[in-house]
């Protein structure tokens, strides 16, 4: 699939432009992905994709999110100046050893299609914080489908320039 943003400015991105680039990668989001389960949230120059565990895996846990990751793929192969922070994320159900396995290898999977989808693999780092950070606070064992989540974290990656005197 050929990309869908504009591909950032031409050349390094510098630290003056971050805000409109950012902003860009912003739109083409909320116009390609958001929406049935996906949100988008900026968080100053930074981007949060939110995606419910449901709309990425199977009810066998096997990776079914062709529809979700093709386009956001093509959008991030695009912008080209921005790293990748694939975070995973459970509810209380289960043991928590187990929830940081679970969270690890399905922010793996999601990485490893996104770089399948043109995003190059050095952009992407991915990690599992198991039940830490819930977003519905329950007790221990408890099945909580908002806190079973992944969120991809986008942050720009400006050319750093030295003044010379």
């Amino acid at each position: 699939m050929a990309p869908i943003g504009p591909g950032g400015p031409s050349g390094p991105l510098v630290t003056a432009r971050v805000g409109s680039y950012m902003d860009a990668l912003e739109s083409d989001l909320r116009r390609h992905v958001h929406g049935k389960g996906i949100t988008v949230v900026r968080i100053g120059d930074d981007i949060a994709v939110v995606v419910r565990n449901d709309r990425l895996f199977g009810p066998s846990g096997a990776l079914n999110g062709d529809d979700v990751l093709e386009p956001l793929g093509a959008i991030l192969d695009g912008y080209v100046h921005t790293s990748v922070w694939v975070n995973g994320f459970t509810d209380t159900a289960g043991s928590p050893d187990t929830n940081l396995a679970v969270s690890q290898k399905r922010a793996r999977a999601i990485a490893d299609a996104l770089t399948h989808e043109g995003v190059a693999a050095q952009r992407i780092t991915a990690q599992g914080f198991g039940e830490a950070h819930l977003r519905i606070i329950t007790g221990d064992g408890r099945k909580e489908a908002r806190n079973r989540r992944i969120e991809i974290v986008l942050k720009a990656n400006p050319e750093r320039t030295t003044a010379t005197r």
